[in-house]
């Protein structure tokens, strides 16, 4: 007689798997790791939120401003034309955020060239090198169509208009006297629709408007100090 075949296998065979699944889990850190760990993703949250926090607010924080007078300082040596008005825009030549002012302009050129004379005034504080004014905005500035350069020494035209901020626009009209004092930006770096272009655009070709001024428009100016050695709170990253 013939001994019946064994179809069953070890025990050990059916427990081995299910051991080797076990042994493939990770650990997950328990108390005082899994609490540290929590603790610092959370600092590291806190951390991210706040920085973006205070990049915003800087990008809304407007520039100083001075006393705008009502007509072209008498003293100054910037040309001005007789027969259009007088678009003149000062720049820290260092400030990177002044760059989106000159997008900006750029923008409204073909709205304005024929009836607008623009000047670009590169702020130099006193006591710095004559060729401190030299730099990448400098060259994008002279490389832009319709608009004239002039190097401020020791910042003697910015204190005649009353500038403070670099990205400061002032618009006159044939006469001389002021139309529009502000910024040509939402805020600090940020590209797009703006007061200060949508004012210039609307004066230099509504006749009828701009007689009706009473007073000159202004707008917030959002840059970094024009007569200024150094940068102050501006970098490439804040201004994007």
């Amino acid at each position: 007689m013939t001994a019946a075949s064994n179809d069953f296998e070890d025990p050990e065979d059916f427990e081995q798997p299910a051991m080797r699944s076990r042994n493939s889990i990770a650990k997950l850190p328990t108390g005082g790791s899994q609490l540290l760990m929590i603790s610092v993703a959370g600092i590291c949250v806190i951390v991210a939120i706040t920085g973006l926090c205070l990049l915003e607010i800087h990008s809304k924080t407007p520039g100083v401003r001075s006393q705008q007078f009502e007509f072209w300082p008498p003293g100054s040596t910037i040309p001005r034309s007789g027969a259009q008005h007088s678009l003149v825009m000062f720049f820290h030549p260092h400030c990177p955020c002044s760059r989106t002012t000159l997008t900006e302009y750029q923008k409204l050129l073909p709205k304005i060239q024929s009836q607008v004379r623009t000047v670009a005034v590169l702020v130099v504080p006193p006591g710095l090198p004559s060729d401190w004014w030299n730099g990448s905005l400098s060259k994008l500035i002279a490389a832009t169509p319709n608009l004239s350069v002039i190097i401020d020494t020791d910042a003697h035209e910015a204190e005649l208009f009353g500038i403070r901020t670099s990205g400061h626009a002032m618009l006159y009209d044939l006469h001389g006297r002021l139309q529009f004092s502000g910024g040509l930006t939402v805020s600090r770096g940020h590209e797009g629709d703006n007061a200060g272009c949508a004012a210039i655009d609307r004066f230099v070709n509504d006749p009828d408007y701009a007689r009706l001024l009473t007073s000159p428009l202004e707008t917030q100016v959002f840059g970094c100090p024009a007569t200024s050695v150094t940068v102050a709170n501006c970098s490439e990253k804040q201004c994007r």
